[in-house]
């Protein structure tokens, strides 16, 4: 495609940034499962009392630490389980 834009991927800031925001879960609960640089299971199970905040509350926080101290945008799920 002549019209094709390619972009060189820049694996080591992306990396950088990865270690950032896994510091910034790990603020949260040493309970973190990281599944690639981008995606990270947390267990919150009793953390509540220690943030004074439901799961919900302490993840939309995250986000915007991320959004504050790293200009990125993020999308956070939540359950009770896997």
């Amino acid at each position: 495609c002549p019209e094709a834009v390619v972009i060189r991927p820049r694996m080591e800031t992306y990396a950088e940034v990865s270690r950032a925001i896994r510091a910034m879960m790990l603020d949260l609960t040493p309970a973190v499962e990281p599944l690639s640089l981008d995606e990270a299971f947390l267990d919150l199970t009793g953390t509540a009392r220690l943030h004074g905040a439901p799961p919900a509350v302490v993840l939309a926080r995250l986000v915007r630490r991320m959004r504050d101290e790293l200009g990125l945008t993020g999308s956070i799920g939540l359950s009770h389980n896997k």
